[in-house]
């Protein structure tokens, strides 16, 4: 029928509209380009400037993978249009040849910012020249790169994930400790919750020893986090730090004591809050710290230094006679022959 009409038709512009569909036709849903490229030749013929059979012949060179033909024909569109459109997409439609096809990939960089000056927000440029970059290992124009690419995104979501990119960079590639926490906070400010962030700034903030941004840090991801061991270890690090950092072992207590709550028998959390009970002379918290720990652990040898332990604060420090001489018979009903056990159950008696 296209074809019947094309014989009655005089008005070119209506002829070369029935052209360009019936190459389409031929060479995208018949697959014979050899039929279709004789329109595009008749219509560019007629009207050297139409740029819709120009693309659609560039798609048919690509599926024909004739990138040489393509390469001339994109050079012409960009020459003869002066739709900013159409120029931009053809010039990232050139990096991609070049990069791709053609095995000139060092010319394709000049193409996508020729695309990127046309159309600041063109994500294809963009995303084309973070690869390269990247890849080159030019982190200075990555990094200007992904400034573009925060611009150029529509998500809140999205955008955030390209600063977590700068941020990165800056901390693993440049060394730039300040940018990268102050970005890394402009994540956090949008997206209290984002836990790639805070794991960010957690890093930095130990590096250059900020213990109090470090400890807000670590708070936040304690609100975070869904995993009783992400939990228990931020907990022990909180803890140490009050402990060490802050010299606040009331606080530090606490924090163990939330590890306790969540596994009754980790070790370390028992181990530290015996410490901090001893150091503070809360007799009576560490005597149940004993017993805690001696319910928790399996090892033979390590209930009976426990129990031993718990006997010296109950005899020097409480004057719990009694119990003293019951932890002390504990050790005896494991090990019959423990002389130190022995000999203090001898004194107390």
């Amino acid at each position: 029928n296209a074809n019947a009409a094309l014989q009655q038709i005089e008005d070119q512009k209506i002829r070369n509209a029935i052209s360009l569909c019936a190459a389409r036709w031929y060479g995208q849903e018949l697959d014979h380009p050899e039929y279709a490229i004789p329109y595009y030749q008749q219509i560019l013929q007629s009207e050297p400037t139409n740029v819709a059979a120009m693309r659609q012949m560039g798609d048919l060179y690509r599926k024909m993978e004739e990138y040489g033909d393509l390469a001339q024909l994109l050079g012409r569109i960009v020459e003869i249009t002066d739709d900013v459109a159409v120029q931009t997409e053809t010039y990232v439609d050139m990096g991609d040849l070049a990069r791709e096809h053609l095995g000139v990939p060092e010319q394709a960089p000049a193409y996508y910012q020729r695309a990127i000056e046309l159309d600041p927000k063109c994500l294809r440029a963009i995303l084309a020249l973070e690869e390269i970059y990247r890849e080159e290992g030019r982190w200075a124009a990555y990094l200007d790169i992904l400034h573009k690419k925060v611009e150029a995104v529509t998500s809140e979501e999205a955008r955030r994930k390209a600063k977590l990119q700068i941020a990165e960079t800056h901390e693993d590639r440049t060394g730039d400790t300040d940018t990268a926490i102050a970005v890394y906070k402009e994540v956090v400010e949008s997206d209290p919750n984002n836990l790639v962030a805070l794991k960010g700034l957690e890093r930095l903030y130990a590096k250059v020893e900020r213990w109090t941004e470090l400890r807000e840090v670590l708070e936040a991801q304690l609100e975070v986090v869904n995993t009783e061991r992400e939990r228990i270890s931020l907990l022990m690090r909180l803890a140490a730090m009050w402990e060490e950092e802050f010299v606040k072992p009331d606080i530090a207590a606490e924090r163990l004591e939330q590890v306790l709550e969540i596994n009754p028998g980790h070790v370390e959390a028992l181990t530290g809050l015996a410490r901090l009970y001893r150091a503070a002379r809360k007799w009576d918290q560490l005597v149940d710290t004993y017993e805690r720990h001696i319910d928790a652990t399996p090892d033979k040898s390590e209930k009976i230094r426990l129990f031993k332990a718990q006997g010296g604060v109950l005899e020097a420090n409480l004057d719990d006679l009694h119990r003293a001489i019951d932890a002390y018979l504990a050790v005896i009903d494991l090990d019959a022959e423990d002389v130190e056990a022995l000999d203090a159950l001898s004194k107390l008696y």
